[in-house]
Protein backbone atom coordinates (compact mmCIF):
# COMPACT_ATOMS: atom_id res chain seq x y z
CA UNK A 1 0.00 0.00 0.00
CA UNK A 2 1.59 3.12 -1.08
CA UNK A 3 0.27 5.26 2.01
CA UNK A 4 2.04 3.34 4.87
CA UNK A 5 5.01 4.35 6.74
CA UNK A 6 7.07 3.03 9.34
CA UNK A 7 8.55 4.38 12.20
CA UNK A 8 9.74 3.42 15.50
CA UNK A 9 8.22 4.10 18.74
CA UNK A 10 8.64 4.02 22.70
CA UNK A 11 6.87 2.96 25.23
CA UNK A 12 7.04 5.23 27.83
CA UNK A 13 6.35 2.67 30.80
CA UNK A 14 8.87 0.64 30.12
CA UNK A 15 11.60 2.23 27.37
CA UNK A 16 10.83 -0.64 24.85
CA UNK A 17 11.12 0.24 21.28
CA UNK A 18 8.69 -0.86 18.44
CA UNK A 19 8.81 -1.04 15.22
CA UNK A 20 5.27 0.27 13.50
CA UNK A 21 3.71 0.49 10.94
CA UNK A 22 1.06 3.03 10.09
CA UNK A 23 -1.05 4.60 7.72
CA UNK A 24 -1.28 8.18 6.11
CA UNK A 25 -4.58 8.76 8.50
CA UNK A 26 -2.05 7.27 11.11
CA UNK A 27 -4.13 4.51 12.13
CA UNK A 28 -1.56 1.56 13.34
CA UNK A 29 -1.87 -1.33 10.62
CA UNK A 30 1.05 -3.49 12.14
CA UNK A 31 3.79 -3.54 14.63
CA UNK A 32 6.92 -5.55 15.95
CA UNK A 33 8.43 -5.59 18.94
CA UNK A 34 9.82 -4.73 21.60
CA UNK A 35 12.90 -4.88 19.32
CA UNK A 36 16.58 -6.04 20.57
CA UNK A 37 18.92 -3.21 20.10
CA UNK A 38 20.16 -4.60 17.47
CA UNK A 39 16.86 -4.04 15.75
CA UNK A 40 17.03 -0.74 16.32
CA UNK A 41 18.44 0.32 12.97
CA UNK A 42 16.55 2.93 10.65
CA UNK A 43 17.35 0.91 7.68
CA UNK A 44 15.96 -2.45 9.01
CA UNK A 45 12.33 -1.01 9.57
CA UNK A 46 10.91 -2.07 6.56
CA UNK A 47 11.96 -5.30 6.86
CA UNK A 48 11.24 -6.01 11.11
CA UNK A 49 8.86 -8.97 11.09
CA UNK A 50 5.41 -6.93 11.49
CA UNK A 51 2.32 -8.45 12.71
CA UNK A 52 -0.95 -7.23 13.62
CA UNK A 53 -0.85 -9.59 17.07
CA UNK A 54 -0.59 -6.40 19.24
CA UNK A 55 -2.03 -3.33 17.40
CA UNK A 56 -5.42 -3.62 19.16
CA UNK A 57 -3.05 -3.33 22.63
CA UNK A 58 -1.13 -0.05 20.96
CA UNK A 59 -3.73 1.68 19.72
CA UNK A 60 -5.77 1.49 23.01
CA UNK A 61 -2.28 2.76 25.26
CA UNK A 62 -0.63 4.86 22.03
CA UNK A 63 -0.44 7.89 24.56
CA UNK A 64 1.58 5.72 26.42
CA UNK A 65 3.85 5.67 23.43
CA UNK A 66 6.16 8.51 21.82
CA UNK A 67 7.65 8.54 18.52
CA UNK A 68 11.51 8.05 17.76
CA UNK A 69 12.86 10.80 14.91
CA UNK A 70 14.49 8.85 12.38
CA UNK A 71 14.59 9.01 8.40
CA UNK A 72 11.35 8.45 7.34
CA UNK A 73 10.66 5.31 5.14
CA UNK A 74 7.50 5.15 2.83
CA UNK A 75 6.44 2.11 0.82
CA UNK A 76 6.63 3.36 -3.02
CA UNK A 77 4.70 0.94 -5.51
Amino acid sequence: MADESWGFWRDRRTGALWGVVTMSNGDVVACCGPLRPSQANPALLPYLRYGRRDVDWIERNRTEFVPVATQPYAYAS
